[in-house]
């Protein structure tokens, strides 16, 4: 009988050092391109002009992350993890930067998410997937109360406007109006993901792939300890959801201090109430 032939060996994994060195190269070409866009000898004059004021319009940032960062603590907190804040804020953080850079980086930050939960704050994966829904969950919840009251803010800004403002009578009902979409979202949202079987009908509809049955099949586990962790988060994590609820609101109400802020430096005089007009007008 004939030798068996030589098993060909698999190729290594990308070292830590070499992804890290990927991720610094990325970063810097992403900067370098936005970069481009930007009239820098303008922006340049600018803050010469504001002098270090101008540093207090990346406060509201920090703030909108930290209180993030938080709500996804007290989130993790209803399913039984102590993850502290600075592991979150980090995972917060690499999130956003991949939202706002890469094309169709929303659905990257996404998948992404759980994973470094899982790798940085030590949460197991199920678990990880459950707390970054649920704050998608809450998230769109407060986001549907946070246009409700930017239609009362712009109610108020069109009646103290110094200009007739009677074409746009129909804009706080309008933006009143557009807090039915992530409302209603948020309700599917919730009635989907949080009944405790939504991991398993996922599965069963990608075993219908071809050549992903296998896969899948192995995985089964992983997708049934995530319904579990749904339900563990609607029975026993109700309070938890609750107190993650207040932080998400208040992050979006960081937007209406960031536009504030931003026009204020740049010389126009606009209210609170004007600025969250504005902001919730667009958003």
């Amino acid at each position: 009988m004939g030798s068996a032939p030589p098993v060909s060996p698999l190729p290594r994994a990308p070292s830590r050092r070499t992804l890290t060195l990927l991720g610094a190269v990325l970063a810097v070409v992403l900067f370098g391109l936005v970069l481009g866009r930007v009239d820098v000898v303008r922006g340049a004059a600018l803050l010469q002009a504001r002098g270090p004021w101008v540093l207090l319009s990346l406060v509201p940032f920090g703030v909108a992350m930290a209180l993030d960062a938080f709500g996804s603590r007290e989130v993790l907190r209803g399913l039984g993890h102590r993850a502290p804040l600075r592991a979150l804020l980090p995972v917060r953080l690499a999130v956003e930067a991949l939202h706002t850079s890469l094309p169709g980086g929303a659905l990257l930050a996404d998948a992404l998410n759980p994973l470094l939960l899982a790798r940085v704050a030590r949460v197991p994966v199920p678990d990880a997937v459950a707390s970054v829904v649920a704050r998608k969950w809450l998230l769109m919840r407060a986001h549907g109360v946070y246009l409700v009251a930017g239609a009362v803010a712009t109610g108020i800004a069109l009646r103290s406007a110094s200009v007739d403002a009677t074409s746009l009578r129909w804009l706080p009902w309008g933006v009143g109006a557009s807090a039915l979409v992530p409302s209603g979202l948020a309700l599917l949202l919730g009635v989907s993901a949080m009944g405790g079987s939504a991991a398993m009908t996922l599965h069963r509809m990608l075993r219908r792939v071809p050549r992903a049955a296998r896969w899948l099949e192995a995985r089964s586990h992983a997708f049934a300890a995530t319904d579990a962790s749904f339900l563990r988060l609607r029975t026993e994590g109700r309070g938890a959801l609750r107190r993650g609820f207040v932080p998400h609101l208040v992050s979006w109400a960081t937007e209406t201090l960031e536009t504030w802020l931003l026009l204020r430096l740049l010389g126009a005089p606009v209210s609170l109430a004007e600025a969250m007009a504005l902001e919730t007008s667009l958003s």
